[in-house]
């Protein structure tokens, strides 16, 4: 049984991999992360989490250089900015964060999404289960489903895993 608080353990830390292994590429540079289907508010709490949790148990991970990340730690600010009339989540050294965001010192990292469209009821109950495992990297999330999906399963599967479907304006069901 593992007893720490669920944000801070490494099924949380996983699913952070990229932006942590951007942010210590990237170093000192600032990279800003769309926090969708997150609040932008609380896609960077959940980052600082992972990243307090990477420093302080010294998680295995083959995806992030552990020495890097361990000299850059204590500088990396973690901070949302509005550019351009919307909020992103901005990772990057105090010095860097204090300048504006215009020009080359950026890089935006757009997540890749998994998209099915019409899927079955299996398909959906199967996708449910390897988001609750958290089989799918974090830069694959949310999964997105095109079609009609069933409520009544929906609402069954949110009861019986740590996942949640929001329905969007245009009809498509978003899994995360």
């Amino acid at each position: 049984m593992n007893d720490l608080p669920h944000r801070f353990r490494l099924s949380q830390v996983m699913r952070f991999v990229r932006p942590i292994s951007q942010a210590v590429e990237a170093y000192p540079q600032v990279v800003k992360f769309d926090p969708t289907p997150l609040a932008s508010t609380t896609y960077a709490a959940r980052l600082r989490d992972a990243m307090a949790s990477l420093k302080t148990h010294q998680w295995v991970i083959h995806h992030v250089d552990l020495e890097a990340f361990n000299k850059v730690y204590e500088d990396l600010i973690v901070t949302e900015k509005v550019l351009s009339g919307r909020t992103w989540v901005c990772v990057g050294s105090k010095e860097a964060l204090r300048q504006p965001l215009q020009g080359g010192v950026e890089q935006t990292v757009r997540k890749a999404q998994l998209t099915v469209t019409n899927p079955s009821n299996e398909t959906v109950l199967s996708l449910a289960h390897l988001c609750h495992v958290r089989a799918f990297p974090d830069f694959l999330l949310p999964v997105r489903l095109i079609g009609d999906v069933d409520p009544e399963q929906t609402s069954r599967l949110e009861d019986k895993y740590d996942i949640a479907f929001t329905r969007q304006a245009d009809g498509t069901h978003t899994l995360i």
